[in-house]
């Protein structure tokens, strides 16, 4: 991402992209892995929070609309709600969607990929139509089963780890809800997403914004990391967003940071020298001369069940996982920042 803003040459461009599919495959197939061994070790739990539904689902649908567009597929979402409120787990809501589509770009060569998006009884209805090779009958039974992949043409050349829809279905579980497939090999394929939700009422959209914190324009960020490659990526993902960085290389540092300087946001790493990251959150939060308190994200490869607990007790309000990736940076940063 970083030499991509260097003005490459196209023969640098296409080493480039060379480098961020094996860096993205890579990430995928990690996190597959550490969610399916959390959920087979029943250490993953659903998180519970209020967000705006309708926001979630553009978002977590627009990070395709290029992949879409260079192949020349024709993309749409139709969300049809507007400034609904729901209480649950944003992010794991977002990563099925995000797979559901991801799979739908990944497979279909030519025509279109639709995402239909309504509310009913409470209950979200997501259906991801495409106009793909299709799966046959005899693999559809076993498409969310653990390291399957359907045997068709394109699937064959495909790479992943065969893990991103059991992983979608066991989410679902513990969303009390379900994911279902209708296809026929060279007809496409249609999945549906139920999920029911907690609406929340009367959240007015302005009231919501100020809740999460409020200063887009200029807002000053801080950067306690140790790691110096981890310093350089967030600082430059940050300016290429539009934030200025300031960056310190511990808890310690950070402290005393906070205390010279006001900041509307900390990026704290958690494993850190001198001081680890919780212990530095714990410690902003209680000091009352720090006024007002700035959000703080927690930045961890590590986010088990009692993890995040511990961090939501210390102050952090968010966590990003690790590896960092821009977009990842973009979610946590609309999720906090109004605008």
């Amino acid at each position: 991402d970083l030499l991509e803003q260097t003005n490459p040459t196209e023969e640098q461009r296409k080493y480039i992209s060379t480098m961020q599919g094996s860096g993205s495959l890579l990430r995928e197939l990690l996190n597959d892995v550490l969610d399916y061994s959390k959920i087979e070790e029943n250490r993953l739990e659903l998180e519970d929070h209020i967000f705006c539904l309708d926001s979630c689902i553009r978002a977590v649908t627009g990070i395709f609309t290029e992949s879409a567009r260079a192949k020349a597929l024709r993309y749409s979402v139709n969300i049809e709600f507007s400034e609904v409120y729901a209480r649950s787990d944003e992010l794991r809501l977002k990563q099925i969607i995000a797979n559901l589509v991801g799979n739908a770009v990944k497979f279909t060569e030519t025509g279109y990929i639709e995402v239909r998006a309504t509310l009913k009884n409470k209950i979200l209805e997501l259906e991801v139509k495409d106009s793909g090779p299709g799966i046959k009958a005899k693999d559809q039974d076993k498409l969310f089963k653990e390291f399957y992949r359907a045997d068709t043409g394109v699937a064959r050349a495909a790479t992943g780890t065969g893990l991103g829809l059991a992983i979608c279905y066991r989410l679902c579980l513990l969303f009390k809800g379900s994911i279902k497939l209708q296809s026929k090999p060279g007809q496409g394929s249609s999945f549906k997403l139920n999920v029911p939700l907690v609406i929340v009422e009367n959240v007015k959209s302005d009231h919501y914004r100020a809740q999460r914190t409020a200063v887009v324009n200029h807002a000053r960020i801080l950067v306690a990391e140790d790691d110096f490659g981890n310093q350089l990526l967030l600082s430059t993902y940050l300016k290429k967003i539009g934030y200025d960085a300031i960056v310190v290389n511990n808890g310690a540092e950070a402290i005393q940071k906070v205390k010279e300087e006001k900041f509307d946001m900390i990026l704290m790493d958690v494993m850190m020298p001198v001081k680890d990251g919780v212990q530095a959150t714990r410690e902003i939060f209680s000091d009352r001369s720090i006024h007002p308190k700035p959000v703080i994200i927690i930045c961890t490869a590590h986010a088990l069940k009692g993890d995040k607990e511990k961090y939501f007790s210390a102050g952090a309000t968010d966590y990003l996982m690790k590896p960092y990736s821009l977009e990842g940076l973009r979610i946590i940063l609309s999720k906090n920042f109004s605008g």
